[in-house]
């Protein structure tokens, strides 16, 4: 409280003095906070904000029951029914994307499981609408054993041994010329012999 030192000059007043004092100072105003005469600056400017942004409001308010005002209840119905139809379809669209989305990732993850060589090729041989995606991430319906067996090609070979080829119980297959066969000679032989070298 320095600024009232100067209205004391070192001694003490009696309360008409300071009245007398302050009455002629035009640096020193003083006000009875409590009868809400006066607010601070800071408090003032935070309310005066405060208002400035409640007539904002209004005014949008005031513009959109402006638009309104042309418009009956059905018509009002009838776009809200629309807004709503478009949120639901694209929410709709938006599930059908995620949900292939992590079928596609799970066939992914199982055809490279089993060494699959060309995801791609793999999922064209498969009947995808028939399988189904489960909670623990695995997917029903998906036989990968019978394609190895049936398209032995698209798969890494990790067991030379296969039954029926001529002598079961071997670990392996000769090599074999394929330069004299045809393109579709040299298919089925691979297909028919996986652990075959050529």
């Amino acid at each position: 409280m320095e600024y009232l030192k100067p209205l004391f000059d070192g001694q003490a007043l009696t309360l008409e003095q300071l009245e007398e004092k302050l009455s002629g100072s035009k640096t020193i105003k003083l006000a009875n906070l409590a009868d809400g005469a006066y607010v601070g600056k800071e408090k003032y400017n935070t309310l005066e904000n405060e208002v400035s942004g409640l007539k904002k409001q209004l005014e949008e308010r005031d513009t959109q029951l402006d638009a309104l005002k042309g418009v009956d209840e059905k018509g009002l119905q009838a776009e809200i029914d629309r807004l709503q139809g478009e949120n639901k379809a694209a929410a709709e669209k938006h599930a059908s994307e995620l949900a292939a989305l992590r079928m596609d990732a799970a066939l992914n993850a199982a055809i490279l499981g089993a060494k699959g060589k060309n995801a791609i090729a793999i999922k064209a041989l498969l009947p995808v609408d028939k399988m189904s995606l489960q909670e623990d991430g695995s997917v029903a319906g998906l036989d990968l054993k019978t394609l190895q067996k049936s398209d032995p090609y698209l798969f890494e070979i990790t067991e030379t041994y296969r039954e029926g080829n001529g002598n079961p119980g071997s670990r392996g297959i000769a090599p074999v010329d394929t330069s004299k066969m045809t393109y579709s000679e040299t298919m089925d032989f691979l297909k028919n012999n996986p652990g075959a070298q050529i």
